[in-house]
């Protein structure tokens, strides 16, 4: 991850981590978190 995508990060869905990065699934799986559904209210 170069320091663009980290400054980034808090911009991102977590399916958007997943489809720039797919270790991430592993992480998110551990630790219970759905990333396969996009949401639309995102407040």
């Amino acid at each position: 991850m170069n320091t663009t995508q980290a400054e980034n990060i808090e911009q991102k869905t977590l399916s958007e981590i997943v489809t720039n990065d797919f270790r991430a699934v592993a992480v998110f799986e551990k630790y219970g978190l759905d990333f396969c559904c996009t949401v639309t209210n995102r407040s």
